[in-house]
């Protein structure tokens, strides 16, 4: 986490790097370049400390294959105990194994900067999927704003709701002219 006075690396991310390495080798190997393959619409990302694997673009015909392959690919990690899995809107994320995420990040972040501007400063978070939650939960155990980004019906701990990223832009030049 880098910002303005802050510069922040969880201690055990070096070695989570090199897990997450193996497995984003795993996967490649699997599901890019090998017997997954010849399946539409997947994709892997690598965001350093996670590892995405999408597959919204994939025919629902296929989702159960590719979610099976991709189950197979990470159970040795998973046996490790290394790391873990969560679901999203069509995504399975590979994570380290452990206390750390959004609502963690923000609470590091919030121990540098809340009460910034005079202690006058509202947080504000925005998300759009279940690993998201966390960060809701901790916005707004301080009294900020937590946005769900999505289509009414789908299950939140947010207390407001914007349909499309187009509206989070709208909503923050709202913000900005205040």
């Amino acid at each position: 986490i880098q910002g303005p006075d802050l510069d922040f690396t969880h201690p055990a991310s070096e070695e989570l790097r090199q897990t997450l390495g193996r497995v984003y080798t795993r996967l490649r190997e699997v599901l890019v370049d090998g017997p997954g393959a010849a399946l539409p619409g997947v994709f892997l990302e690598d965001k350093g400390l996670t590892l995405s694997f999408h597959y919204r673009l994939t025919p629902r015909e296929h989702i159960k294959e590719v979610e099976e392959m991709f189950t197979a690919a990470v159970a040795p990690f998973l046996a490790e105990g290394q790391v873990r899995v969560s679901r999203g809107k069509m995504v399975l994320e590979v994570r380290p194994k452990g206390d750390w995420n959004k609502g963690t990040a923000i609470t590091k972040i919030g121990e540098t900067y809340r009460g910034w501007a005079g202690g006058s400063s509202v947080t504000v978070f925005f998300g759009d999927d279940v690993t998201d939650e966390d960060g809701f939960a901790v916005v707004q155990e301080w009294n900020g704003i937590a946005v769900m980004v999505g289509p009414a019906g789908q299950p939140t701990q947010a207390l407001y709701r914007l349909d499309s990223p187009q509206e989070v832009v709208d909503t923050l030049k709202l913000l900005s002219q205040l």
